[in-house]
């Protein structure tokens, strides 16, 4: 017997062509589990900022009771500035309007960071509209944690392990 809202069968949520769809393959908010991670399938609003997706940017939701997300984090339905409303990590450039995947838990090799940042430090959701992850120490942060950055790539990505599966 399926589980409600977990597909059976998709394609695979890392490809470029599964990316960007102008019309829905899945319901918005189905969940997909492939090569070890879970993905969400939502569709893009690019918000009131007009703010454009690449790769290893957070995804906020705008509408979560419509698998609608943002990368605006001012059109975030928690809010601008609160500490919450992340549900994943986008996998590319997506067009507003769109279909696409995001992905919630697993190894990213580039989520974009607000610095460098050193290994073991926890991903947190921004309390601030920038588009990008916050990084600090466990002690030290007081918002959603939402993984941990395994390495640094350059100054403003790392290779991160997401946890934002019941975000």
């Amino acid at each position: 017997m399926p589980f409600a809202g977990i597909l059976q069968y998709a394609p695979d949520p890392t490809k470029a062509e599964n990316l960007n769809d102008p019309l829905p393959k899945a319901q918005p908010g189905a969940l997909q589990f492939h090569n070890g991670s879970w993905y969400r399938y939502v569709q893009f609003n690019n918000g009131v900022g007009n703010v454009a997706t690449t790769s290893g940017h957070p995804a906020f939701w705008m509408d979560r009771a419509n698998g609608e997300v943002t990368s605006d984090k001012t059109s975030c339905q928690h809010g601008a500035t609160a500490a919450s409303g992340a549900c994943g990590v986008f996998l590319g450039v997506v067009t507003d309007g769109y279909y696409t995947w995001v992905q919630l838990t697993g190894i990213h090799p580039t989520v974009v960071l607000t610095g460098a940042g050193a290994a073991g430090q926890h991903l947190t959701i921004p309390a601030s509209d920038v588009n990008a992850f916050t990084i600090g120490a466990w002690t030290t942060v007081a918002s959603q944690v939402c993984g941990v950055q395994l390495a640094t790539v350059d100054a403003t990505h790392g290779v991160c392990d997401l946890w934002m599966l019941y975000t």
